[in-house]
Formats: structure tokens, sequence, C-alpha cells
């Protein structure tokens, strides 16, 4: 038998600085209208957050932007700890970002050609591999390409775990108004078993203003809003000074599968009030991890053990070579479990492995090895059958059924059987297609009205008409086309024009001579028919 150290359960997958006012001129930004704030929520055992939530504002901290819409870095300093992070997030190489969800995200320095990054640390901390996504809801540059707004919905893994770092970035965008600023702005929580606890959710609420204010109701309402209930209001009715804040905690209930929708609304004097979006999905099917030990058997130790969502964290990743899990109950008990086919073939539905050796030495046989809470084995003998294992089109893990048979050092030693089942016929959800890539260059043809688009090279500047084969009204009228560059080998928006009631346009473009086309969108036409998306040729200009 072998002494097992504590493994993670991450470790089963295979330029110019825009800074804010000085400190002493921070109190001017409360009536400008725009905001600018970091929130960070950290979940246990994240290892960038610490489990401990921050919101850092121009009140308590110094943020600052630098980059581009390629690749941006926003620094925080301060804050009620004193520390420091910055956050990147970054297109696919060659891309710049656009507003959209950006899914399968990698640790930015270091992601593959056509997947977006993110990279979340300070602190002396940092994750070595990273999983994530973000949305970009904002992001405006100047004239140089230097990034002047930003609005991102985060959310970070280190080293593929469960644990997650999440929140927002706004930096110099409008607010809603008023004398409060609420932070974060947009709460979307990572995706959550059925049945399991996601981490609270603070609002902060900040008085900007320089003379009192009030905080009044604060509710939540929407299709779904039994999934967010408030458990600590400290706001309602909270007289505030200038600079001081209060936070509101919001519960995300698992219960419902899919997505579940709801607004925070906090009230505020006046008549106004002030909504967060709230945001999270569950997922669906059966996670479970059963241990069924025979008297002797060393591992199990002649118990019997079920983990689910309800009382434990199990993460399951893993490919058709191998598929690992680790699980951590609330008992305090923590297993990892190892399949892996022989040498040549791969894992597969309604398949059973026999001859199973212990997975980090099987050499050409199967691999198996169930062991944790300090207890392995030297040697196993074992088999296991896939009942069922599916992976999504990117290739990632979508659900998996596996019945084990574990032997430590004989063949004929009691026996540890059990079930990994993660996701099993649940629904995944959708993921978002990627806002950065270009468009297709010729429309899709089978729509109701034919609609065409021609550009062309007009006295400095681009010309050009959108068009109806049957001329039904409203198809051509008040259209805006996008007309975009070719730049690095992919088409990017670069200006967006009207169309007057005949449907031409013009718009003086500046910058390097470039192959140019526009790109009328699909709409409704005013009688509830569908008007044809339509693609111009190229022209250079």
């Amino acid at each position: 038998m072998r002494n097992v150290r504590r493994r993670v359960v991450g470790l089963l997958t295979a330029g110019l600085i825009v800074s804010l006012l000085p400190v002493a001129e921070r109190s001017a930004i409360a009536g400008t209208g725009r905001e600018t704030f970091v929130s960070m929520i950290s979940t246990a055992g994240d290892w960038v957050g610490g489990g401990t939530n921050r919101f850092y504002h121009p009140g308590n901290a110094s943020i600052s932007v630098s980059g581009s819409a390629a690749y941006v870095t926003v620094s925080v300093s301060g804050g009620a700890f004193g520390d420091y992070f910055d956050f990147d997030f970054a297109a696919p190489p060659g891309r710049v970002m656009v507003e959209g969800v950006y899914e399968r995200a990698q640790r930015a320095p270091f992601r593959e050609a056509t997947r977006p990054g993110i990279d979340i640390g300070g602190d002396g901390r940092g994750c070595n591999t990273i999983s994530g996504r973000f949305e970009v809801r904002q992001i405006e540059t100047d004239g140089r390409g230097r990034v002047e707004s930003l609005w991102v919905v985060y959310e970070q893994h280190c080293e593929e775990g469960t644990s997650a770092l999440f929140g927002e970035v706004r930096y110099n965008v409008a607010g809603d108004g008023g004398a409060l600023m609420l932070g974060p702005r947009y709460v979307r929580w990572p995706d959550a078993e059925q049945g399991s606890e996601p981490t609270d959710a603070p609002v902060v609420v900040v008085n900007t203003s320089d003379a009192p204010a009030t905080a009044g109701t604060v509710t939540v309402d929407g299709p779904d809003a039994q999934s967010f209930p408030i458990t600590a209001n400290e706001c309602a009715g909270e007289a505030l000074a200038p600079g001081d804040s209060c936070i509101v905690w919001v519960d995300f209930e698992t219960s419902r599968g899919g997505q579940n929708e709801a607004r925070l609304v906090v009230a505020e004097g006046g008549g106004m009030a002030h909504e967060v979006p709230l945001r999270g999905w569950v997922l669906t099917g059966t996670t479970r991890f059963t241990m069924n030990s025979e008297e002797g058997d060393y591992i199990g130790q002649g118990e019997t053990n079920e983990y689910t969502p309800d009382n434990a964290v199990i993460a399951v990743g893993g490919t058709r070579q191998y598929v690992g899990a680790g699980i951590e109950g609330e008992d305090g008990t923590w297993w990892t479990a190892e399949f892996s086919p022989p040498n040549g073939e791969i894992l597969a539905s309604g398949r059973t492995y026999t001859g199973a050796r212990r997975a980090a030495f099987s050499g050409p046989a199967a691999g198996i090895d169930v062991s944790g809470t300090g207890r392995g084995c030297n040697e196993i003998y074992g088999e296991f059958t896939v009942r069922k294992i599916a992976f999504t089109d990117t290739g990632e893990l979508e659900e998996v059924a596996i019945d084990y048979v574990q032997h430590c050092e004989s063949p004929s030693a009691p026996a540890l059987r059990g079930v990994l089942e993660y996701r099993l016929g649940g629904e995944p959800r959708p993921l978002a297609p990627d806002p950065s890539r270009p468009a297709p260059d010729e429309p899709t043809p089978d729509e109701v009205h034919a609609r065409s688009v021609s550009l062309r090279e007009g006295p400095r500047k681009l010309v050009g008409r959108v068009a109806v084969a049957d001329g039904t009204a409203g198809c051509a009228a008040n259209v805006v086309v996008r007309l975009q560059r070719r730049r690095d080998g992919d088409f990017r928006t670069v200006a967006r024009v009207v169309t007057d009631d005949t449907g031409k346009f013009k718009k003086r473009v500046r910058g390097r001579r470039s192959l140019y086309r526009a790109i009328a969108p699909k709409e409704a036409g005013p009688d509830g028919s569908v008007c044809a998306r339509a693609v111009s040729r190229k022209v250079w200009f």
C-alpha cells in the first residue's frame, strides 16, 4: 500500500497607459456620468483571489488601461487590501475584440491560433494554465487604436479546475445617472452543477456624489427571481455620505436547470432605480461518484460512499485517451479516479476494458487508479466499462458514465466497486459563436427578399447603394451598413453608415489604401417579411 499525497482537483485534465485622475481630483469624476471599477468574486479554492472578494473604484484605488483592441491590460492597485492585479483580455491572434462572448479562453500570452485569451493575476499569485470565458460588452478606441472605454464580464479557472474568479471590469463607461454607482453592473455566475451551492455575489453600492444619498428599496424581479434570493441587504434605507458604500448579497439557487435570469433593482431618491442583470446556467444531467468497498479493501476501508454535487465538489475532464476525476467531499474526504484505454485504443461507449493495471504504470494495458484520502495501491488489478462517453464539437468532455472494479496488490484481494457519472443525459450550455470571426463573404440564399449592396470609390470617400430586387419598402432605406477593411487577412468593421430614403450611402474613410467591403444585415421589413443579408464585392480604395 502507498501513502497518497493530496492532489488538487484542477490537475485532472491532462504601450501607452491611460491613467485615472490623481487622488486629489477623483471627486470630479462624480459629475462626468462615466463609471470605472473592477470587481473580483473569488470562490473557495480559487488561487488568484484566495476566496476573498474585492472591489476597486476611483475612491479607493488606482485603475489604468493599456494596449489595444487586440490585447488589452487593465491594472488595479489599492483597494481595501492594498494589493494589485493585472487583467489581460485578448482576441484570437490576428484579430481584434468586438462586442460579444469569447468562449474557451486560454492563458492570454500562450493562447492557440484560434482561441481568445484571459490572464488575471497579481499580488504574487497567478495560474500556470487557464480556462475561462469573457464577454466584451463595450470597447472603444481612439484614432491610434488605444482603448478609451472598456466593459468586460469575465470568468477564470486556474489549472482547469472548478474553482473560479469571476466579476467585471468597467473603464470609462457611461453610467445610468444618479448619485449611486453599483458594481458589478452585470453578474454572471460560472456554470453550476444542479444542486450545488455557488458563491454569493456581493453587489457594492457607492455614493459617488459630493452630497449625502440614500439607497431605497432593494428587490429582485424577472422570470427566475426565485433563483436569486437576497441573502443580506445592508443598503435598503441606508444613508450614505459621499464616498461611503454598502453591499447587497445575492445568492444563486441551482434547482432549475438551464439558463436562469433575473435582475437586482436598487431604488434611489427622485424615482430612479439602478438595475443589475443576474445570470446563471445550471448544468443538467446526473453527476455522481460512488465507492462500494468490500471488507478488507484498503482504499475504501469497507465503507460505502456516494458523492453528488449536494455533498461534494466533483470535477471531471479528459479525452478519448484519458478520463480523470477529482472529488472533494464536505466530510473532508478526497479522491481521484483515472481511466485510460490500452495503447493505440480509445475510450468508447459500450466497451469493457479488462486487465487494467495502475494507470501511471499500465504500459500497453488499460489503466485504472482510484485513490485518495491518504491511501493508494502499489499494484492495481481491475477493469472498467464505459457505458457512455461523448465530446463537444470542440473536443471537451460532454458526458461520461464508467462502472469500475479495482483490487489492491492482488487480483484476488477484496474489491472496490463504483460508478463515475458526469452530466449523464444532460443538456450542455450552448457556446456563443466567436464574435471576432469575420462573417462569410456571401449572403444566405434562402431569404424572402433578395438584397444587394454595391460599393465603389468616390472623391475621397466610399459610396454605395442598397437595393432590393422587388423594390420592397424598408429593405433598402435607413439600413445600417457596416464598412469593413481587410487587415492581417481578416475583414474588420471600421465604420457604420445609414442609407437614405433611396438606399444610397457615402462615407469618408481614413487610413491606408486597402480592400473594403460593405455589409447590409438581415432585418424585418415593414410587412414582417425578412430582407436578406447582403455583402458587396470587394473594392480597392
